[in-house]
């Protein structure tokens, strides 16, 4: 009996499976159809000219003020090149060597150039776009270049070049660093411009007051490298060539050399002042009849830290020819004058360090 029902029972269970509403479904796997569209794998893109960084192995511009690294494939110019925009005075100016790093052709003769200046303003960010307008932006942008802040205030645009401006702070006096090529195209820096920016703005160092020292005159002052010293002083009304030169009617002189050269009296920089209210130009253009016995090649003026100046050399005949930078201010003129063009920076310093006291 038990047999009977076991048999019985495996009967019903094959019958259920037989009437089931499930059917069995058997899966397989088709394998995966392979991507034909496929975007090519991108060819590594060219690796850029390595930005030079701040090393001891950089050449090195050093001023009254501040001092900076430069690349070595630029130099500075013996005589600084003035920026000419608007009241800026150029403190130092440096041109690149050799074949010019240029593809637009329009420019293939030109060298790319770089100019440090001041003007006579308080440095502020919002005047930047109102004394400096350019084809660009309303504002000009903070950037951060090594632990310094300078604020990019560049021009574009317009179908002509335009260099890459940037302005800093120091203490309280605006400079402007100018970065004037060289160009891939037209209003496009080429790559090297980028690495001078990266390695001049990155390295800007403000000089401490042990760098400089000071000279006292009579309602002025001026600051001069620490390394150099007054080799002598005179009146040339009591004695013409106390200073070296035919200035009989100054008031007083002053010249100042590196003290290595100081014995030898080279006279690297000297100092004249007249106590006159005659017009700055007026006082140039007298000069210029032969009465003095020195004229100037022109007395056009401008202004060096918001005073009236002419910045001039003698004739072009003249061997050596002398710059001048003449400065006038409360019944005084001052002339800053050189022959010596190895020390073109330290001489653009001593003048734009000058101040007026009553």
């Amino acid at each position: 009996m038990k047999k009977l029902l076991f048999t019985f029972s495996i009967v019903a269970l094959l019958a259920a499976g037989c009437n089931s509403s499930q059917p069995v479904s058997v899966q397989t796997q088709t394998p995966a159809a392979q991507n034909t569209n496929l975007a090519p794998t991108p060819s590594p893109s060219p690796s850029p000219t390595p930005t030079p960084q701040p090393t001891s192995s950089n050449p090195t511009y050093q001023g009254a003020d501040f001092s900076f690294q430069y690349p070595s494939n630029y130099q500075i110019d013996t005589q600084t090149q003035q920026i000419g925009y608007g009241s800026l005075n150029t403190i130092v100016s440096l041109t690149e060597q050799g074949t010019p790093v240029v593809v637009n052709p329009s420019n293939s003769s030109s060298a790319a150039k770089i100019y440090v200046s001041t003007d006579n303003k308080a440095f502020s960010v919002s005047r930047i776009p109102k004394d400096f307008m350019v084809n660009g932006p309303d504002t000009a942008t903070k950037k951060i270049y090594g632990s310094n802040v300078w604020y990019d205030y560049s021009g574009g645009g317009g179908g002509v070049n335009y260099s890459d401006d940037f302005y800093f702070d120091l203490n309280g006096k605006l400079i402007q660093a100018e970065f004037w090529g060289p160009f891939t195209q037209i209003s496009e820096n080429h790559p090297d411009a980028a690495a001078a920016e990266q390695l001049i703005l990155s390295s800007f160092t403000t000089s401490t007051k042990s760098n400089v020292q000071t000279y006292t005159g009579s309602g002025f002052t001026f600051q001069y490298p620490i390394s150099w010293q007054i080799s002598s002083t005179g009146n040339p009304g009591q004695n013409p060539s106390s200073c070296g030169d035919a200035w009989g009617d100054a008031a007083s002189c002053v010249n100042l050399d590196p003290s290595q050269l100081a014995k030898n009296m080279a006279n690297t920089v000297t100092v004249f002042v007249f106590n006159t209210n005659t017009p700055l130009q007026s006082w140039c253009q007298n000069r210029n009849t032969g009465q003095y016995g020195t004229t100037f090649s022109n007395c056009q003026v401008t202004t060096i830290n918001g005073n009236l100046a002419i910045i001039t050399t003698s004739p072009s005949g003249d061997t050596p020819v002398i710059q001048y930078q003449i400065i006038a201010s409360q019944g005084k003129l001052v002339m800053f004058q050189t022959a010596n063009s190895n020390y073109q920076s330290d001489f653009n310093s001593i003048i734009n360090s000058i101040q007026f006291t009553k």
